[in-house]
C-alpha cells in the first residue's frame, strides 16, 4: 500500500511566522535592567572580571554588541548612579565601577538630545571599567531633561563637577560630544591643566576661538567626527586640527553622533588614546 502524506499549508505557515517572530525578539530585543540583574545574581560571585589588557583582543574578535553582552553581564562590573549640588542644581551622574582602576579618570560629556545614560546604555562606562579606568558620565545643564537655569560660566560649573567628584586638581581625559563642545572648549582654553588628555566628537563652539590660539594648545587631543556629518563635523575638524600632536579619525558611514554609529571603532580609538596618554 502506497502513503501519502498530507500538508498543512497554513500551518506551515504559522510554524513560520512563530520562527520569524522568535528570531526577531533573540537578536534585537534590549537588555532590560531587570533581565541583567537576574543573569548577574546567578553568575558566580567569586568570577574575576576579563582582564584589562584584553580589552582589544575582545573588540578584535566580536562585534560591538557581543562586546556590550558580556560585559553587561559580567558580575564584577557595574555603573553606580548618583547626584552632586552644584550652585543649588542637582547634577546627576553615573560611574563605571570595577575591582582594578589603575589607569586613570575619564568624563564623559553629551550633546543636547542625550544624557549620561546613553553612556551606560551604549555600554562604554562598563567597557571602560573593565579596562582599569574610572568613567564618570554627568549630565550637562541644558541637556535631554535638565535645566538651563545655571548661573555660573561653563569653566566654573566643571571644576565644581571636578571637584565634587572627588578629582580635585587631579586632570582627566575629557569625551565631548555636540552640544558639550560649549562647555568643554571654553575650558579647555581657561584651565589646559585640567586635561590629561581631550576627545571632542564633533563639538559645537570650536569657531570660538582662532588658529593662533588652537595652534598654543598643549593638551593631547583625539579629533572624532562621521563620515556622514557634513555639518559640524567638518567644521570642527577644520578649527581642531589646529592643535599641535592631534590626532584625527573618520568613522566611516557614521553620521553626528559617530560614537552610536560605529561603536566598536569608537571604543578601539577611545581605549588606545587613553592608555596612550596615561601610560
Amino acid at each position: 500500500m502506497t502513503g501519502s502524506i498530507k500538508v498543512n499549508s497554513q500551518g506551515i505557515c504559522v510554524i513560520l511566522v512563530a520562527v520569524l517572530v522568535f528570531a526577531v525578539v533573540y537578536f534585537y530585543y534590549p537588555y532590560q535592567e531587570e533581565d541583567i540583574a537576574l543573569l548577574r545574581n546567578n553568575a558566580d560571585p567569586d568570577a574575576e572580571g576579563p582582564p584589562k589588557d584584553t580589552m582589544e583582543a575582545l573588540l578584535e574578535t566580536s562585534g560591538w554588541d557581543k562586546v556590550k553582552a558580556k560585559l553587561l553581564l559580567d558580575p564584577t562590573l557595574s555603573v553606580k548612579e548618583g547626584n552632586i549640588q552644584v550652585e543649588g542644581h542637582e547634577v546627576y551622574f553615573r560611574e563605571g565601577v570595577s575591582a582594578d582602576v589603575s589607569r586613570g579618570n575619564l568624563l564623559f560629556l553629551h550633546g543636547a538630545a542625550f544624557n549620561s545614560k546613553t553612556w551606560e546604555d551604549l555600554g562604554t562606562l562598563h567597557f571602560m571599567a573593565a579596562a582599569g579606568f574610572r568613567p564618570i558620565a554627568i549630565d550637562l545643564p541644558g541637556g535631554k531633561g535638565q535645566t538651563k537655569s545655571f548661573q555660573m560660566d561653563e569653566s566654573s560649573f566643571l571644576l565644581a563637577v571636578k571637584k565634587l567628584l572627588g578629582l580635585g586638581d587631579t586632570p582627566v581625559v575629557i569625551i565631548s560630544p555636540s552640544m558639550s563642545g560649549g562647555w568643554a572648549i571654553p575650558f579647555l582654553f581657561s584651565h589646559p591643566e585640567a586635561f590629561k588628555g581631550y576627545v571632542p566628537v564633533a563639538p559645537v563652539g570650536t569657531g570660538t576661538h582662532s588658529q593662533a590660539e588652537y595652534q598654543k594648545v598643549t593638551v593631547p587631543t583625539c579629533i572624532v567626527y562621521g563620515e556622514k556629518d557634513t555639518g559640524l563635523g567638518g567644521k570642527s575638524l577644520k578649527d581642531l586640527q589646529d592643535i599641535p600632536g592631534s590626532e584625527v579619525h573618520q568613522l566611516k558611514e557614521a553620521g553626528h553622533a559617530a560614537y552610536l554609529n560605529a561603536p566598536k571603532d569608537f571604543h578601539k580609538i577611545l581605549l588606545a588614546f587613553t592608555k596612550r596618554v596615561y601610560t
